[in-house]
């Protein structure tokens, strides 16, 4: 009798290991999740009011104009910053004021970065992954567009836009740990232009590209995205996917078509070892496979819309928001294989999700 229960424990607990285990991968021929890289988002919660309220339950065309002072967002939401294990568990809240989004991780994952204020008034912030030691690094900037960790984690380089009616882009360069700021105000530079260069002496420093790069791209070109070696940029021109290798154009001043690129709404950003390109058409998130700055692969991985798609840091995986699975009106995360396309949706809750960052 004791051998039968005893033989009954073990099968059930055997079954239970593998059904925990298959929820935790995704795709059983990839590497199991690593609980320590977690996902940073933004939370969006309705204000407890009749404005928010309304905002919930009414039609789109019904809800408050965004050019109304009175309904602005910090009126009717707040947003707040999370992190979240992969597999849906072990859910972190990290900033408490309302008003703070766009989390991006350090490239060690010690530090997390993010835009906190309203409008017209936005600080950049940085604190450690549980959410202690919070620290402005730049405040009162009329809008941050955009910033970019250096790869030894120890500056920004943040893309402002300044109140002036002339050349209001600029970039600055931020120490993390002395708050120390450098200033570069070529405006033609200010939209993704400028990047993280390695030195002979390993460290790391805000180079801007030869003029001949951005005066042989056709004009319509902003916001590249650099490749991890920064040998080629990747960019949406004339609603195209388009690959450029910069010390070619930079040299010759000259680029062409190549007349297989792909329809591209939107660049996300290269997979973390170089060789693919997460980008969107219409709102589907696609993958361009990449080899000598060509590209020799194209998938549509979410089949349906999407938005805010970020890379898992070691590429296999991306997570993206999507509309609610159990027919909510709600915003939720999801995981995916890149390799499989197999996903899950990981939050379930009554609220909106953002600027997701892995």
């Amino acid at each position: 009798m004791h051998t039968l229960i005893i033989f009954i424990l073990w099968v059930s607990a055997v079954s239970w290991t593998n059904e925990n285990q298959s929820l935790l991968e995704i795709d059983e021929a990839k590497p199991k999740l690593n609980r320590t890289v977690r996902i940073a988002f933004t939370r969006r919660k309705p204000l407890n009011s009749l404005d928010s309220f309304r905002a919930t339950v009414e039609p789109e065309r019904r809800r408050p104009s965004k050019k109304s002072k009175s309904k602005a967002w910090w009126n009717l939401y707040q947003f707040d910053i999370y992190t979240i294990s992969p597999d849906g568990k072990d859910e972190k809240v990290l900033t408490d004021d309302g008003i703070s989004r766009k989390p991006r991780w350090s490239l060690n994952k010690n530090k997390i970065a993010y835009i906190s204020g309203l409008d017209r008034s936005e600080s950049l912030m940085v604190m450690n992954t549980d959410g202690s030691n919070k620290k402005k690094l730049l405040t009162r900037q009329y809008k941050i567009h955009d910033f970019w960790w250096a790869p030894n984690n120890l500056s920004i380089l943040v893309a402002v836009e300044s109140n002036r009616s002339k050349e209001p882009m600029e970039n600055w360069v931020v120490d993390i740990k002395t708050g120390a700021k450098v200033q570069r105000r070529m405006h033609k530079w200010s939209k993704g232009w400028y990047h993280w260069k390695q030195k002979d002496d390993g460290s790391w420093e805000v180079k801007e590209p030869r003029n001949r790069l951005i005066t042989g791209l056709p004009d319509d070109v902003n916001w590249p995205q650099w490749a991890p070696n920064r040998k080629h940029i990747a960019f949406t021109t004339n609603g195209l996917l388009a690959l450029a290798e910069v010390e070619a154009v930079s040299t010759t001043g000259k680029w062409y078509l190549q007349r297989t690129e792909p329809p591209c709404a939107k660049v996300v950003d290269w997979s973390p070892d170089g060789t693919q390109i997460l980008f969107y058409v219409n709102q589907d998130i696609c993958v361009a496979t990449v080899n000598e700055g060509k590209i020799t692969g194209l998938d549509n991985l979410s089949l349906m819309p999407v938005s805010h798609a970020v890379w898992s840091s070691d590429g296999s995986r991306i997570s993206f928001v999507a509309d609610n699975q159990n027919h909510r009106r709600s915003r939720e995360i999801f995981v995916m294989s890149v390799e499989t396309g197999q996903f899950r949706q990981i939050t379930d809750t009554r609220f909106h999700h953002q600027d997701l960052d892995w």
